[in-house]
């Protein structure tokens, strides 16, 4: 076991392991499934990832291929595709043996019995939905991305005028610091908090209206 970096404690990683997670990786393992064979943790696996140029070179090369066939097959699945196959059939076969004798010159032994058929023949897998929206979204971000527009049209020779409407918390801040100013003219002119409340401005607040008081 090697000293680990900086004089701390001794590292677990062997130059042995490289090819052990190159084969590993192009047999599609994942990373933690690398790092539980290699016995060690999931971060311990990051960790070597980053500071050992081989080990990370030896992991990207081995997914490299396993990537390249996933592309491959997603992109015949989103397309569609064509291969060979066969079908097996179960045929009755009559056989028929010559077996003559004296008193039957022309005596003839059938025999019945099955055989296998094998024919060649061409499927045919259309194209899957699924697959087709997965690769253009992917691969085709710019046009094929989720949004969501909204259309806004107005009289002819008539502008759009847009008015800011604050979010709810900011709406209850609002509220909150209405009742706060209310509670402190309360307690310092309660001729004043009775003014505020029925002027109008703050009637429509919740639980507010004729007869609100602060307190």
């Amino acid at each position: 076991m090697s000293q680990g970096e900086g004089g701390g404690r001794p590292t677990k990683y062997r130059a042995a392991f490289c090819e052990m997670a190159k084969m590993l990786s192009k047999k599609g393992a994942t990373d933690f499934e690398i790092a539980h064979a290699l016995q060690i943790t999931r971060s311990t696996f990051y960790l070597w990832m980053q500071t050992h140029e081989k080990f990370s070179e030896a992991v990207k090369l081995g997914k490299a291929p396993s990537d390249r066939r996933s592309e491959r097959s997603l992109f015949e699945r989103a397309n569609g595709y064509t291969y060979e196959s066969e079908e097996i059939f179960l045929v009755d076969e009559v056989i028929e043996t010559p077996d003559p004798t004296d008193e039957d010159p022309g005596r003839v032994i059938t025999t019945r019995t099955k055989k296998v058929l094998r024919v060649p023949i061409l499927k045919h897998v259309p194209p899957s939905d699924t697959a087709l929206i997965f690769w253009l979204k992917n691969r085709r971000k710019e046009r094929w991305r989720d949004f969501k527009a909204t259309e806004i049209s107005t009289p002819p020779g008539k502008s759009v005028k847009l008015t800011y409407v604050p979010s709810e918390p900011v709406l209850l801040q609002d509220y909150y610091a209405k009742i706060a100013e209310a509670a402190a003219a309360a307690d310092a002119d309660p001729a004043a908090a009775r003014a505020m409340g029925s002027d109008g401005s703050d009637g429509d607040e919740p639980g507010g209206g004729e007869g609100f008081s602060p307190r």
